[in-house]
């Protein structure tokens, strides 16, 4: 490849430097792809994946050939959104809605896909929008943009609020029931990427439909990375030999707004 070789540039990480313009244009720019087309995609830690659904349908459309997708989650710099803020519990109670502050990490990750009319990767999606108030970074202002919760900036403008155990909670149910959706030939996939936002939680998760054994986690290594989750697996796993070319694999994602996904496509 070569920078002039990407049609589209895609950005989804939550960690961003600007509002305006679009973080894939600043992307774009440094990355020399000075002739792609450049537009943001912004849904918490499912981004990535909504990302390559619509890269998929670009390539359906013949809109193009080649999108490079691109996050940066680097959200633990002081004065951010996390630290030092989220770090000061004003009592034990505080716990229940700062907790996964402590299990951020921070990655950066570029994705290349190229159509291959063949090879069609497939997508299930359910949202529950009932749970937004479960995870948030408000901004000023945000009050007139969202219907009254007690929940909402439980640490403040511009803080990560989440109420961690009630998300994992909803999302068993919600998880396994998008995965049935999918309805992917499990005894084809070779490898599981899930969203690393707890190891425990998707290990005990993936054991109940049977693929425990296929479950390729970062989250001992890297902490919830965000939008950058199931790239960064993909990547290890690669890596290491657990996917190579023509494996079926298989993502699972939940994410907060909430939002589930399941996905299948061959490397």
């Amino acid at each position: 490849m070569t920078p002039e070789g990407v049609d589209v540039l895609i950005y989804t990480g939550i960690g961003r430097g600007f509002l305006e313009p679009g973080g894939a244009y600043h992307a774009a720019a440094a990355l020399g792809t000075l002739r792609a087309q450049c537009f943001d995609v912004i849904d918490a830690c499912m981004s990535w994946v909504r990302a390559v659904q619509l890269a998929e349908g670009l390539f359906a459309s013949g809109a193009c050939r080649t999108a490079m997708i691109v996050n940066a989650e680097f959200s633990l710099h002081s004065g951010g959104p996390v630290y030092p803020g989220v770090f000061a519990l004003p009592d034990a109670d505080a716990v229940s809605w700062s907790f996964p502050a402590y299990t951020v990490g921070e990655a950066a990750t570029a994705t290349v896909l190229t159509a291959d009319g063949g090879r069609p990767w497939s997508f299930a999606f359910s949202s529950r929008p009932d749970l937004a108030d479960l995870c948030n970074i408000p901004l000023e202002g945000h009050e007139g943009f969202c219907a009254p919760s007690e929940k909402v900036a439980r640490n403040g403008v511009g803080r990560f609020t989440s109420f961690g155990f009630e998300l994992h909670e909803a999302a068993r149910s919600e998880a396994v029931e998008v995965l049935k959706r999918l309805d992917p030939p499990t005894d084809e996939i070779g490898a599981v990427f899930t969203h690393a936002s707890a190891r425990r939680f998707w290990q005990e998760m993936a054991d109940s439909v049977g693929l425990g054994d296929r479950v390729f986690h970062v989250f001992q290594e890297t902490g919830n990375i965000v939008s950058a989750s199931v790239p960064t697996a993909i990547a290890g796993a690669v890596e290491e030999g657990r996917l190579r070319r023509g494996d079926r694999a298989l993502g699972w994602v939940g994410s907060a707004g909430m939002s589930f996904s399941a996905f299948s496509f061959v490397y």
